[in-house]
């Protein structure tokens, strides 16, 4: 009613980590019951009744005129709430609200037909992508045609025999989708991969003449390119590419405070990897402390000389009954 124009999380359940149909189908319904509230009460002379009040007068009845009949489907209909008398619902079974909604989720999944898109929106998501299509292969044209085949950029490229392959990368790049990063102060930005590889270049730029270092081959470059343009969550290591680390981890108040854990890991122990952790190690308490723990990275990020990665598992286990929903973590699944 304040004014809100987005319900966020429909289906969701602790925390989001779980989505249930049925909630799903329910968060619809309630949606659907904000949506008709604050749409407001359309005041004309028809709605207002004047001429029907004063024909009903004190103590009269409305039930019987024509216009409740005519306008009061107009009001909020709920489809799943049971406004009934309890001895009618126990009568009909006595379900409750999120079995109605999940038997309506399964109806739904059985017997909905999506509309078709239309053939001209059709044509038009065609001609974008097919657009873009013609714009990478002509970039990538560019790209061959400026840098020959085997050629080296910086001197360790005579090396590139003895060095691990990078993976061969895409010759054509679908430019219609922008890939969500990070730049250098922590603002997320969606880049196309064209772009990704433009801020890469130039990167390589400043850091040779900053650092007075060679510049990357080719393939490092474009193996780099490759990774921070893939829209995956993930990315795995080449095979023989491997980095292999003394420790596994570190920084859960073993010894005083979580960044002096980690400070003496790296100053005593001589330890090539961190990571900050929470004590419990599980997504379900981080969760609730994300602002806190995105902020104590920072700080540990700020203070090591060594590499810094946070650690957390989603520890399924916490999500079985009688904390939640299910008496078997794998139904989760």
């Amino acid at each position: 009613m304040a004014g809100a124009n987005l319900i966020y999380g429909a289906g969701m359940i602790e925390s989001g980590v779980a989505l249930d149909f049925g909630q799903m189908v329910m968060d619809n319904e309630f949606a659907r019951m904000v949506r008709h509230a604050v749409g407001g009460v359309a005041v004309t002379d028809e709605l207002l009744g004047v001429d029907d009040i004063a024909e009903v007068g004190p103590f009269g009845d409305f039930l019987s005129l024509d216009s409740t009949l005519k306008f009061m489907r107009s009001q909020s209909q709920s489809r799943l709430i049971d406004r009934r008398v309890r001895e009618d619902w126990a009568a009909d079974g006595g379900s409750d609200l999120h079995a109605r909604a999940t038997a309506e989720a399964r109806r739904l999944l059985d017997e909905h037909e999506p509309e078709p898109i239309p053939d001209d929106v059709w044509r038009e998501i065609r001609a974008i992508v097919d657009g873009a299509d013609r714009d990478a292969e002509e970039r990538s044209r560019s790209r061959r045609a400026s840098s020959p085949q085997g050629s080296a950029v910086c001197p360790q490229a005579a090396d590139a025999d003895e060095r691990p392959r990078a993976r061969p990368r895409r010759e054509v790049v679908g430019l219609a989708y922008r890939v969500p990063t990070r730049m250098g102060d922590g603002s997320l930005v969606h880049l196309t991969p064209g772009e990704i590889e433009a801020d890469v270049r130039a990167g390589v730029e400043v850091a040779v003449k900053r650092a007075k270092v060679p510049p990357l081959a080719e393939d490092e470059i474009e193996h780099l390119v490759d990774i921070y343009a893939s829209p995956a969550r993930f990315t795995g290591v080449d095979i023989g590419a491997e980095v292999v680390l003394s420790y596994d981890g570190s920084g859960a108040k073993t010894f005083a405070s979580r960044l002096q854990d980690l400070q003496m890991y790296e100053q005593c122990f001589a330890a090539d990897l961190v990571e900050l952790c929470h004590n419990d190690y599980s997504f379900k308490a981080v969760k609730t402390i994300t602002a806190y723990e995105a902020q104590s990275m920072r700080d540990a990020q700020l203070a090591m000389t060594v590499p810094v990665q946070y650690g957390a598992m989603p520890n399924l286990g916490l999500y079985c009954r009688p904390d939640g929903p299910a008496p078997n973590w794998a139904e989760l699944l």
